[in-house]
């Protein structure tokens, strides 16, 4: 597997334009926010990375590729096993490049806010990997450019609920519903049994999904 996530890490290094890119628009973003973090452009950042891992897929379908290396000494489920660490490694990677601007940000500019933007940024590269992980399976069965519109839909259709609910007069009824409210305060009090029921959780459905993409690549033909 060492020798896969060689490969996509240089098949990575040939985007280096639009890894720069996302590197200035990152940075700039920081400057012009001033007195707060960037966290859309922490979240945009962490996403483009899941669309990457994607993009190997592709490279490796392009003119017969996944045929020749699976002639080599590699097994189908190693190869299924390190798009999904790959796709982890780099999620955790551009979080960690995140979290320096944000600390240093923190440190430069007297910015406040900075565990909110840690954890909201680790969430989104949770939710990256996670998305991945259900869309792999999906690509796998229809290809890569299927998945990647697949995965792109998935990501308006979030964003979109996200702003339904930040923004639709529904969120403050919510807010101030008593039940909601007790809910909060049960979560706030049990908050470390939330956790660990929301981590297996998340794991289960990665375990499920990752079994899925296995059994899918190895009845796939080429």
């Amino acid at each position: 597997m060492k020798g896969l996530l060689i490969k996509d890490g240089r098949l990575m290094i040939t985007q280096g334009k639009t890894l720069l890119g996302i590197a200035v628009f990152m940075i700039v973003c920081s400057f012009l926010q001033g007195d707060s973090f960037p966290q859309f452009a922490a979240s945009y950042s962490i996403m483009m990375t899941t669309i990457f891992t994607i993009s190997t897929v592709s490279y490796d379908e392009y003119d017969n590729g996944i045929k020749y290396l699976l002639v080599l000494p590699v097994e189908r489920r190693t190869y299924v096993k390190e798009k999904y660490c790959f796709g982890i490694l780099m999620s955790c990677m551009v979080w960690g490049i995140c979290s320096l601007i944000g600390i240093a940000g923190a440190f430069f500019q007297n910015a406040d806010g900075l565990e909110e933007y840690l954890i909201s940024s680790l969430s989104v590269a949770m939710l990256a990997v996670l998305l991945l992980g259900i869309c792999l399976p999906v690509i796998f069965y229809y290809g890569a450019e299927k998945g990647r519109g697949i995965y792109t839909g998935m990501l308006a259709c979030i964003f979109f609920a996200a702003i339904a609910f930040f923004k639709l007069k529904w969120n403050v009824a919510l807010m101030e519903n008593e039940w909601f409210q007790q809910m909060l305060l049960m979560m706030g009090r049990n908050r470390f049994l939330f956790i660990t029921v929301g981590v297996f959780i998340y794991l289960g459905i990665l375990s499920i999904a990752y079994q899925c993409a296995v059994k899918i690549m190895e009845r796939r033909e080429f």
